[in-house]
């Protein structure tokens, strides 16, 4: 089960890590401020996963050391120096009888809700420029030549543009 979990999060890594990639070569030439935030996901992408990979390393690093307890364990602190440094003083409160919590991901919440919220801001400024887009072209062709055949009557030439779609 073990690998399968690693190899899941090794997947969902190289899935997301992709998409970044994807999305940075579909705009690099074309939208500069896109090309911006994306980078800025990225680089809080890789902090997160940083984060999640040390994370994973302490608690497997944990796991080998409960499993490795010596039988005639004098000092808690000759077995403590085994585990990793932010694991020691948490590990020795609790087998001391205190109610201390084992140190988890710190930073990753905080990033996956800055995440959602560029994903949307970036869905929020694509759908501004496109309704931007679409009210420009809809006045280019209310202000259009007198070329129309209904540009005679004022009274068409307000349902023109929503007769053509």
């Amino acid at each position: 089960m073990n690998r399968l979990n690693r190899h899941s999060f090794l997947i969902a890594f190289g899935l997301g890590a992709l998409a970044v990639l994807w999305v940075a070569a579909a705009v690099a030439s074309s939208h500069f401020l896109v090309l911006v935030m994306t980078a800025v996901i990225a680089a809080v992408y890789v902090l997160g996963a940083q984060e999640l990979r040390h994370y994973r390393q302490a608690t497997a690093a944990l796991q080998q050391a409960l499993a490795d307890i010596p039988q005639e364990l004098v000092h808690l602190g000759d077995w403590l120096i085994t585990l990793p440094a932010s694991l020691q003083n948490p590990v020795r409160q609790r087998v001391e009888g205190e109610r201390a919590a084992l140190p988890g991901p710190s930073l990753t919440p905080y990033l996956v809700g800055l995440l959602v919220m560029l994903g949307m801001l970036g869905t929020f400024l694509g759908m501004w420029s496109h309704s931007m887009a679409r009210s420009s072209r809809s006045k280019a062709r209310t202000t259009s030549p007198v070329s129309e055949p209904h540009s005679q009557n004022p009274s068409k030439v307000w349902a023109w543009p929503l007769a053509r779609r």
